[in-house]
């Protein structure tokens, strides 16, 4: 028998590396585009079901013959993102009978008694008494946290007409002792008016107005019950700090609150309230990745490489809700100018560069 020769070593020829290195190529080719086939699904997903929920909510509206809409959840680790939906419908009006509250014209220096507008933006509630007293009081800082943006209240309730509040004037801190609201327009009144007679006149404009009176608060909206939140599809969110400049508002961007991003549909079926005069609603969904990348700045149009880049790499589309028919529609991202494959340079297009702009011109997407 032969011995072994002890130099022979097995291994591979030279095609059969070429050829193994070819099969680790091709699956390398292959999983990517698996991959991008997977993003691209998953983008198509979340486009989807952000178009069903919100005609989900137009529906039920239509269906309940009341208001109903949808609450964007926001991300628990960067709140400019949201991830998801919930269903609401409208809190109950809350009513306050005459006596509850005054009405005040506007002091900001309340020490020099002299009012600084002939008109009244004061409502100056009655605060809370202990028990047994029988005085009339509100509890509007104990609800405050169920006000909408804008909230509104009707003087006198029923009847009334209705004025938006605010309660961020310093001159009257609004506080469990101190409920005190402002109108933005003054209160429709005359001085012969019975229900809210003041002091004469001539008194050089009183500092109150001496009749009390009622009124209906709007709150806010609660969650729609037995209804599970919608979900956007994992790695998928979207970025508010880019949607259109209404929902940006809607939203607090850039102010430091975090309000409720909260859209209704009336029964006709358009959205309500005051997004309606604001123009088409915008939100733009694109990859968790790219939002969380300070870098990625999708409005961004300077050449690779450059400061001012776009470095996106995952998709990104635009969901559309026009308020006035309450149509919801999704269309592609505009990314504005084109760069020049050689050069690298911006190549202008004689537009200013809208995101939205598809959207605006009704170019849905896959058109």
């Amino acid at each position: 028998m032969k011995s072994r020769n002890t130099n022979d070593r097995a291994g591979f020829t030279l095609v059969e590396l070429l050829v193994v290195i070819s099969i680790i190529l091709l699956l390398a080719i292959l999983a990517g585009a698996v991959f991008t086939g997977r993003m691209s699904d998953r983008m198509r997903s979340a486009a989807r079901i952000s178009q069903s929920a919100f005609l989900g909510a137009k529906d039920r509206a239509l269906h309940a013959k009341d208001l109903r809409g949808i609450r964007l959840t926001r991300d628990q680790t960067d709140p400019t993102l949201a991830n998801g939906f919930v269903y609401l419908q409208p809190l109950p009006m809350q009513t306050y009978p005459g006596g509850s509250f005054k009405l005040d014209r506007l002091d900001q220096n309340p020490n020099d008694n002299v009012p600084d507008s002939p008109d009244i933006y004061i409502v100056r509630g009655n605060n809370p008494q202990p028990p047994p007293a029988t005085a009339l009081s509100v509890d509007w800082y104990d609800i405050s946290k169920f006000f909408p943006p804008n909230p509104k209240i009707r003087i006198p309730s029923n009847s009334g007409q209705w004025y938006t509040f605010t309660m961020s004037n310093p001159k009257y801190p609004f506080g469990p002792t101190n409920q005190v609201l402002q109108l933005l327009t003054p209160f429709a009144q005359q001085p012969t008016d019975p229900l809210y007679m003041y002091p004469n006149s001539n008194t050089a404009f009183p500092a109150s107005v001496t009749t009390f009176t009622s009124c209906d608060i709007q709150l806010g909206n609660e969650l729609l019950p037995f209804h599970q939140p919608i979900s956007l599809p994992s790695g998928i969110v979207i970025d508010l700090k880019y949607c259109s400049t209404n929902v940006q508002t809607l939203a607090g961007i850039g102010t430091g609150s975090l309000p409720l991003v909260d859209i209704m549909f009336s029964p006709r079926g358009g959205v309500t309230g005051y997004l309606t005069a604001l123009g088409q609603i915008h939100f733009f969904l694109r990859d968790l990745k790219d939002a969380a990348d300070s870098t990625s700045n999708p409005l961004a149009v300077g050449p690779p490489g450059s400061a001012n880049a776009d470095v996106t790499k995952g998709e990104r589309m635009i969901l559309t809700v026009f308020p006035q028919s309450g149509l919801v529609q999704v269309f592609e991202f505009d990314p504005g100018d084109l760069v020049d494959n050689n050069t690298g340079a911006a190549v202008p297009d004689g537009l200013a560069d809208n995101p939205f702009n598809f959207a605006q011109q009704v170019k849905t997407a896959g058109r």
